[in-house]
C-alpha cells in the first residue's frame, strides 16, 4: 500500500491515547476507508489531528452537522486496516463490520508496555465518561459497547488499585475511588475536567459511595462507637441505610479507642473492598486437560500447579541453587522445590550414607516403609451373548427350573430360579435370593463359598428328588447348591464337603475290585462280611444231593488273611452329618447305601 511505511513501529504515549480513543467512540467504514472519531470537546479533538499527523502521517479534518457530535475523519486503507487489527480480537474478520465494535479488546501492546503508556490509554478511552453526584457520593460512569473490552477495564482499573462496579454494560466508580481515578488518569476535556472539580469538592453522603462491607450491619458498627464519639455517626441509626460503606468503617476505625472484631481489623489493614453480584452466568466451554505424574499420580489441576523437585547432595553450594533458578526460569518452570540431603529432620529421598552409620553398622537404624494397597471390588459382567445351563427339578411337591450363566471361561456367574407361581411369596424371595448371589459370583465371590454355606439348610419344602445324583434335598437352596457343585466344582472340593453324586457313592475305591453284594434284611444294609465269618458260614452249609461239596480253597485262591473290608467311596474324617430327619419318628436318619434309613423305626427314604 502507498502509506504503508507511515505505519507506527513501537507503542508510543500518542498512539496509546489514539487507540483508546478510538476504542470508546471510533468506528471504520470499509467502503470508503475512513475512520471516524467523535467528541464534543475541540480540545480532544485538536489533540486526536495532532496525533494523526505525527504518528501517520496524515490530515485529519473535522466535521460536524447539526444534531450531531463534531467528528474527527480521516481517510486511509493503512490506518483503517490497523485501528481495525490494533483494536479487535484475532478472528473477527468475519464479523460484519456493524457488528465488530462488540468485540474490541484492549490491545495486547497497550497492556504489556510501561504503566504510562497505560495511563495514556485510559485517558483516551475515558473521553466518554462521564462525571456526577449520584445518591449523594461523587460517580464517574464509563459506557462502552463492547463486553470483552469492559472486562479489559476491569482487569487494568483492579491492577491500579481502582474500586469500581459493574452495572448494565457500564463501569461505575464511586466516592474516594472516583477521586483517585482522576488524579490517576485526568480527564483530556478541559469540560469535564472542570466538572469533576465541582463534584469531588462536595463532601459524599454516608452510605451512597457503593463500596459495601458485607456481613455488618449499620447498628453493629454504631455500637463500636464510643458514646462521646456517636453524634457523628448518628445516620447508622437510621433504618433507610441497610448497609455500612468501606469510608464509614474506615471512618470508625481511626477513632482512639475503637476495637473492631479480628475479620473488620483484616479488611482495614489489607486494604480489602468487595463488589456485589447481581447474577452468575455461564461463561460458556473452554478446554480442560487433566495431567497427572505418572508414578505418584498426583492431580496437576489444568497446568496450574506443578511439582518440580531437585534433589541435591549435601555438598551442594549456595552457587549451585542459584544455577538451579535461572535454569528452571529459562526452562519456563512455574516453581521449583529443591531438597538437599541433612538439611531437614525428615525428608524424602536420601541416597548417600552418613560416615556414622558407615563407621557402626550395628547401631544404624533402617526405615522401613510400608504401603497399603486397598483394592476396591470390581464387577465382572457376563456378556451379552453367554453360554447357559438350564435343567429342572423338584423337590418333595415343589416344581422348578434353574438357569445358570457362564463366563466365557466356563466358571458360573448368575443364576435364575423359577419356583412356584408368578407373584408367590416363594417366588419373590427365590428371585431377590437369585440376584444376590448373582451379584457376588460377579464380584469374585467363590462357588465353593456359596456352596459350603447354603448347603445343609432345612427348610420346607424338603425330602426327595427327581434327581437320580441328588436322591434327598434338605431345602431348595440345598438342592440347588448341591447341584451347582456337582456341575461346577472338582471332585477333591466336592469330597471334603461330602458332595457325592450316587455314582461316585458306588463306586469302589481300588480299581478292577467289583462290590462285594450283601443279603438285607427288613430293608436295612449290612456291613460286608468278614473272611472268617464266610468261611463258617459256607462249611456249615448242608451238602447238596445234586452237586458233590465243594472243596477246600487252597492258598492260591484264598484272600490273604491281612485283607481288609472294602473301603468307602469317601473318607470317614470327610464326610459331613446331613442326613434328613425321620418322617415317621423324627429321630436322624443314617446313610445306608446311596439312601438313608432310620435307627429307630427301620424307615428308609424310598430307594433301598
Amino acid at each position: 500500500m502507498a502509506d504503508a511505511w507511515q505505519v507506527p513501529g513501537e507503542m508510543s504515549e500518542p498512539l496509546a491515547f489514539l487507540l483508546g480513543a478510538f476504542a470508546a467512540t471510533g468506528r471504520v467504514s470499509e467502503s470508503t476507508a475512513t475512520v471516524t472519531i467523535s467528541h464534543q470537546a475541540p480540545a480532544v479533538l485538536d489533540r486526536l489531528i495532532g496525533a494523526w499527523k505525527g504518528l501517520f502521517g496524515l490530515e485529519g479534518r473535522i466535521v460536524t452537522a447539526e444534531g450531531r457530535c463534531p467528528q474527527v475523519v480521516v481517510t486511509s486503507e493503512t490506518a483503517a486496516a490497523f485501528l481495525e487489527f490494533a483494536s479487535g480480537k484475532p478472528g473477527v474478520g468475519g464479523v460484519p463490520q456493524k457488528d465488530r465494535a462488540a468485540f474490541r479488546r484492549i490491545p495486547a501492546a497497550v497492556l504489556g508496555s510501561p504503566r504510562a503508556m497505560v495511563l495514556a490509554y485510559l485517558q483516551g478511552l475515558l473521553t466518554g465518561a462521564g462525571v456526577a453526584r449520584v445518591a449523594g457520593a461523587a460517580t464517574v460512569t464509563v459506557g462502552l459497547g463492547s463486553a470483552p473490552l469492559l472486562d479489559d477495564l476491569q482487569a487494568v482499573l483492579t491492577n491500579l488499585g481502582v474500586v469500581h462496579r459493574r452495572i448494565d454494560g457500564e463501569i461505575v466508580v464511586s466516592g474516594d475511588a472516583a477521586r483517585d481515578l482522576f488524579d490517576l488518569v485526568p480527564p483530556a476535556d478541559p469540560q469535564t475536567l472542570a466538572q469533576a472539580a465541582e463534584v469531588f469538592v462536595g463532601r459524599d453522603l454516608p452510605g451512597s459511595a457503593g463500596d459495601f462491607v458485607p456481613n455488618l450491619s449499620p447498628r453493629e458498627l454504631y455500637l463500636l462507637v464510643p458514646t462521646e464519639e456517636r453524634d457523628g455517626f448518628a445516620f447508622l441509626r437510621d433504618a433507610k441505610f441497610r448497609h455500612v460503606t468501606r469510608a464509614t468503617l474506615d471512618a470508625v476505625a481511626a477513632i482512639p479507642g475503637v476495637t473492631l472484631p479480628d475479620w473488620l481489623n483484616t479488611v482495614v489493614a489489607d486494604g480489602l473492598h468487595f463488589s456485589t453480584v447481581d447474577t452468575v452466568g455461564s461463561a460458556g466451554e473452554r478446554e480442560v486437560y487433566d495431567l497427572s505424574v505418572p508414578v505418584t499420580h498426583a492431580f496437576v489441576g489444568n497446568g496450574i500447579v506443578n511439582h518440580n523437585t531437585i534433589n541435591m547432595p549435601e555438598e551442594a553450594t549456595v552457587e549451585d541453587v542459584e544455577d538451579l533458578h535461572v535454569a528452571a526460569w529459562r526452562m519456563g518452570l512455574k516453581a521449583i522445590a529443591i531438597y538437599r540431603d541433612n538439611c531437614k529432620v525428615g525428608q524424602p529421598l536420601s541416597v548417600q550414607k552418613s560416615d556414622s552409620a558407615q563407621a557402626a553398622p550395628e547401631t544404624r537404624i533402617e526405615r522401613v516403609v510400608e504401603t497399603i494397597v486397598l483394592q476396591e471390588p470390581v464387577r465382572q459382567k457376563l456378556p451379552r451373548r453367554r453360554n447357559s445351563k438350564t435343567f429342572s427339578f423338584r423337590v418333595a411337591d415343589c416344581h422348578g427350573y434353574v438357569i445358570v450363566g457362564e463366563f466365557e471361561d466356563g466358571r458360573p456367574g448368575e443364576i435364575f430360579l423359577k419356583v412356584a407361581k408368578q407373584g408367590s411369596t416363594l417366588a419373590g424371595i427365590m428371585d431377590a435370593f437369585a440376584i444376590s448371589v448373582s451379584h457376588g459370583l460377579q464380584y469374585g465371590v467363590p462357588l465353593k463359598a456359596f456352596v459350603d454355606m447354603f448347603t445343609n439348610m432345612r427348610f420346607e419344602p424338603a425330602g426327595i428328588t427327581d434327581d437320580p445324583d441328588i436322591r434327598i434335598a434338605a431345602s431348595l437352596v440345598d438342592y440347588i447348591f448341591r447341584r451347582m457343585a456337582v456341575e461346577y466344582l472338582p471332585y477333591d472340593e466336592r469330597v471334603d464337603m461330602g458332595i457325592l453324586t450316587t455314582g461316585e457313592r458306588t463306586q469302589p475305591t481300588l480299581p478292577g475290585v467289583e462290590e462285594a453284594s450283601t443279603a438285607r434284611e427288613s430293608a436295612v444294609d449290612l456291613d460286608p462280611p468278614s473272611s472268617d465269618l464266610s468261611l463258617d458260614l459256607t462249611e456249615q452249609r448242608p451238602p447238596s444231593s445234586s452237586a458233590p461239596p465243594s472243596p477246600a480253597p487252597t492258598s492260591a485262591d484264598a484272600p490273604p488273611p491281612s485283607a481288609a473290608p472294602r473301603a468307602a467311596a469317601v473318607p470317614e474324617g470327610s464326610r459331613r452329618i446331613d442326613a434328613p430327619y425321620c418322617y415317621g419318628c423324627g429321630m436322624e436318619m443314617q446313610r445306608a447305601g446311596s439312601c438313608y434309613v432310620c435307627s429307630s423305626c427301620g424307615a428308609t427314604s424310598g430307594c433301598s
